[in-house]
């Protein structure tokens, strides 16, 4: 059952996803749907996400230094090269990067052994 929210009730936004709810955005409006009304790819994509939440950080680096972390980063790493929607969203972060550095990198710097050259 598809239910669509009001962002001025914020309350029963933020209960709705303490409780697992996830917010699926479309073209004109916004739903709420619960963990378990979801495709199992988008629920899989999920809880790899989720997993790596969990690794504790070091100076906001991942530490891998436990067996449980290399296990959910390797499972990550598999995850994102085999799912559809995994590659898809990695293929459009590449064209917004590249788009990006085409329309607003003016004055890109080159660089040699680790300082800054200039242009000739």
């Amino acid at each position: 059952m598809e239910e669509t929210f009001n962002l001025e009730n914020e309350d029963e936004l933020i209960e709705a996803l303490e409780h697992g709810s996830v917010v699926i955005i479309g073209s004109d409006v916004a739903r709420l749907a619960p963990h378990d009304d979801l495709p199992p790819d988008m629920r899989e994509c999920i809880h790899i996400n989720r997993a790596v939440d969990r690794i504790p950080r070091q100076d906001a680096v991942l530490d891998m230094s436990t067996p449980e972390a290399q296990a959910v980063s390797e499972e990550r790493q598999q995850h994102r090269a085999e799912c559809p929607s995994c590659l898809e969203a990695e293929a459009y972060s590449c064209l917004k990067d590249a788009a990006w550095w085409r329309e607003e990198a003016t004055e890109v710097r080159l660089w040699q052994r680790g300082r800054p050259i200039a242009r000739t």
